[in-house]
């Protein structure tokens, strides 16, 4: 049952113990739980700046046609918040589409590590009320697909189980890979603890890089940001452009959604651009983010052009001299673990052997029929292309490899 709010206010769930969960359905809403919420997500295990309030309003700021929004909030006795379900309903397929409850973040902008959000000592407690909320509101949502997830994630430990315990369809499939490297607590320890090879190519680039006049440095006006993220665009357009391919930063909402993000994070320090810069010109960035003790390494991008003409091609590597600064400048700054986030690319496995994997976790309720039957043809159709890869894969007896 829902209770009457007024205009913009989110609207009564239900309560659950001494926990009351309660219904943010509103653009202002939304905007009006700003510092609950970072301060929730610092009091949390959590430690993905996807789910920094900044990060998720600027997306549905830019993303929210088609969807309607539908976070649900968790608070205490007191009416402190101590969970939050940043989720919103979507339509799935173009015949009889069914409603699929998702997590903010999840269109354009490769948001990692997605999940619900509770206080730390609190996470069974909240993730049952969340639970319970949605069960008793089943009538406004059709199945759940939650992508993003990491194993240790709440909705992997606790809902999975509440799943397949009341006879819901439980699916979980594999997203992507996500290496990490963590930081050894000094300068000094982190060199030692990189390979051989490795430490000596980052010192004989980076002082090549150095003799061309080349510095290195964090940009930390929050006003130069915006002019400075327009040059890091431009410098992986132009990488982009050597493979005859478009990068992330040609889609206007996304170029939105990131200038919103500056507006957002960079004051609180959650969203940082790194420069390696020949004099006026910058020649490779890093843009990342940063929660806690972790860096995210969202995107990079570098100039395809030598800064100098006594510096060839061959010998000019922009972007490992400039990962290893950032490696460097996180440890100084007392962080312990430098994420790339998604994506299998070899270099990132030039520093690291450690990777994590995110999963989508699909949930379709016993009593929903249509969504069980249109599911079931979903896993048996990516039953069938799994065959079919694996046939085609499989070389006949008695083959032999082309000859080149």
């Amino acid at each position: 049952m829902t209770a009457s709010t007024p205009a913009g206010a989110p609207s009564a769930r239900g309560a659950v113990g001494s926990l009351t969960v309660s219904e943010c359905a509103t653009t202002e809403a939304f905007r009006a739980l700003a510092s609950e919420w970072d301060d929730l997500l610092e009091r949390s295990g959590s430690r993905s700046a996807c789910l920094a309030w900044g990060w998720l309003f600027a997306w549905w700021s830019r993303f929210q046609k088609g969807r309607a929004l539908k976070i649900l909030t968790v608070r205490d006795v007191a009416r402190r918040l101590v969970g939050v379900a940043p989720f919103c309903v979507q339509s799935e397929g173009r015949m009889a589409p069914l409603r699929a409850l998702s997590f903010l973040g999840t269109e354009r902008v490769s948001s990692d590590y997605l999940d619900i959000i509770a206080e730390s000592g609190r996470e069974e407690g909240v993730s049952a009320a969340l639970w319970d909320a949605l069960r008793a509101d089943r009538g406004s949502w059709d199945l759940m697909r939650l992508t993003d997830l990491l194993d240790d994630s709440l909705v992997l430990r606790l809902w999975k189980p509440l799943g397949k315990s009341q006879r819901f369809m439980v699916d979980e499939m594999h997203c992507q890979l996500c290496p990490y490297l963590p930081l050894a607590e000094t300068v000094e320890a982190f060199r030692k603890s990189l390979g051989s090879s490795q430490r000596q190519n980052l010192r004989k680039k980076g002082k090549r890089l150095e003799e061309a006049g080349v510095t290195f440095g964090a940009i930390e006006d929050v006003q130069a940001l915006p002019a400075a993220l327009e040059r890091f665009y431009e410098l992986h357009r132009a990488r982009w452009r050597t493979k005859g391919m478009t990068g992330n930063f040609e889609d206007p909402r996304v170029l939105a959604f990131h200038e919103e993000v500056v507006r957002l994070l960079s004051p609180t320090g959650k969203m940082r651009l790194y420069e390696l810069r020949a004099g006026s010109r910058m020649i490779a960035g890093l843009y990342g983010l940063q929660l806690k003790d972790t860096f995210f390494c969202y995107q990079t991008g570098f100039d395809p052009t030598p800064p100098s003409p006594d510096l060839p091609a061959t010998k000019y590597s922009p972007g490992v001299v400039m990962i290893g600064r950032c490696m460097e400048d996180a440890v100084q700054r007392g962080l312990r673990v430098f994420d790339f986030m998604r994506g299998p690319e070899l270099y990132k496995f030039e520093w690291t052997r450690q990777c994590r994997e995110t999963k989508t976790l699909t949930l379709v309720p016993p009593e929903n029929w249509p969504a069980r039957i249109r599911f079931s043809g979903e896993l048996a159709v990516r039953g069938a292309k799994g065959i079919v890869k694996r046939v085609i894969g499989r070389k006949p007896p008695g083959a032999t490899s082309p000859s080149v």
